[in-house]
């Protein structure tokens, strides 16, 4: 056996002590890598948190705007039968009833990525609260 795979084997300050670091300096060494570990996991974390709360917030707008703009083609439908043939503006000839649709599946799609996004979040605020421990 090599002095390399007896190395692999050992423990880490088992490592630094055949280096020649005494017992406490390396015990310093790996709580000092530990703890910057830790900092750097949770700048990392709280940095993502920042970025994914702004795009939850972005995705939550546009799945209510297209779910008031599904429910108005809807009661505008109810309201009055021909509607689903008019265009939605004059500037926008598109009609209602296709405005109604695309707007059913965003909102559908949206609804799905913002449940998706908040339980990924609660997840990993779980897997840092158990590597903080």
């Amino acid at each position: 056996m090599s002095t390399v795979e007896s190395v692999r084997k050992n423990d880490p300050y088992d490592i630094l002590t055949s280096m020649g670091l005494t017992g406490g300096e390396s015990r310093e060494l790996m709580k000092r890598i530990e703890a910057e570990r830790r900092n750097q996991t949770r700048r990392l974390f709280v940095s993502t948190r920042k970025s994914s709360t702004w795009l939850r917030r972005v995705v939550v707008v546009f799945w209510v705007y297209s779910l008031v703009v599904w429910l108005y083609v809807i009661a505008m439908q109810l309201r009055y039968s021909e509607s689903p043939h008019w265009p939605l503006a004059i500037w926008l000839p598109v009609r209602m009833d296709y405005i109604g649709e695309l707007a059913f599946f965003f909102s559908f799609i949206l609804g799905i990525f913002a449940i998706s996004m908040t339980t990924r979040q609660a997840r990993d605020i779980q897997k840092l609260q158990e590597l903080m421990k």
